[in-house]
């Protein structure tokens, strides 16, 4: 699971991805891995918030509650897909890896 910096996006890992998941050619080559990435709130895809209404979410202007959120909401949608494909047999949690660079605020 690779998680991105602050005003950031999951395309910051796109090629270590794509060169994660490639399928091996042959004896000797590293397996392929499962990886996902995400847009965190209010960065890269993710900056729309549907509620009653639609709202636009900018990264710079989050606020500690969005923080919050994101980790209490946003992270556990994540984690629930990821049990759902352990559960489905996709991939193994016992294995799981958290990549992720800094999300501090100036």
């Amino acid at each position: 699971m690779f998680l991105h910096d602050h005003k950031g996006s999951r395309a910051v890992f796109a090629s270590l991805v794509q060169k994660l998941q490639a399928n091996s050619k042959g004896e000797g080559e590293r397996p392929s891995f499962a990886a996902v990435t995400v847009d965190l709130r209010a960065h890269g895809e993710s900056t729309k918030l549907r509620i009653n209404t639609q709202v636009e979410l900018n990264a710079a202007k989050l606020n500690k509650e969005d923080f919050i959120a994101m980790a209490s909401n946003d992270l556990d949608a994540v984690r629930g897909f990821l049990l759902r494909k352990n559960d489905e047999g996709e991939l193994n949690l016992e294995k799981l890896c958290l990549v992720g660079s800094g999300m501090a605020q100036a």
